[in-house]
């Protein structure tokens, strides 16, 4: 953890996405943090497999926390991606961090 959390703190982008199965349904989830000018811009988001065509996400959101702590409890509690799967993002970004995002459920 000591590692994700000093290339988080240098501004460099680090989460995870992948397809899981929930109640025999199939959903494509992502979780992503980065330091953005001193706090920490959150990406989470849940999508149906057979919603992607649509764009219609159970879950998305990009919000922005003062603590790496917050940001970290902001991923447990709302994704299906735990902290332990982030990695780097091989020249990929999964969220845009100039940008606060929140969906409309």
């Amino acid at each position: 953890m000591t590692g994700l959390i000093e290339k988080i703190e240098s501004g460099k982008q680090r989460g995870h996405s992948k397809k899981t199965e929930i109640e025999g349904i199939i959903y494509w989830c992502d979780a992503a943090i980065q330091k953005y000018y001193g706090n920490y811009r959150v990406h989470v988001s849940l999508i149906k497999e057979r919603n992607m065509d649509q764009e219609k996400y159970d879950i998305y959101f990009t919000r922005e926390f003062s603590t790496i702590g917050e940001a970290f409890l902001c991923v447990k509690e709302n994704g299906q991606i735990n902290l332990e799967e982030f990695s780097a993002l091989k020249g990929q970004k999964i969220f845009n961090a100039s940008l606060i995002e929140e969906n409309d459920i």
